[in-house]
């Protein structure tokens, strides 16, 4: 899904969409083409795991 950005391109003013592809998240202008890759934002910093052992309690 494409979120448009409107009068937002740094170098013309135009309208950016940001989009994903391959190679991860862009702005690009539709005016002047101008693309700014975006960092992927990682909310979760550790894997959640469950460790189960097979100690018998009596």
């Amino acid at each position: 899904m494409v979120t448009w950005r409107l009068k937002d391109c740094p170098r013309c003013g135009g309208d950016t969409y940001i989009d994903k592809d391959l190679d991860g998240w862009y702005q690009q202008c539709l005016l002047c083409a101008y693309r700014l890759e975006l960092k992927e934002l990682n909310c979760r910093k550790k894997p959640l795991a469950v460790t189960i052992s097979d100690e018998d309690e009596d």
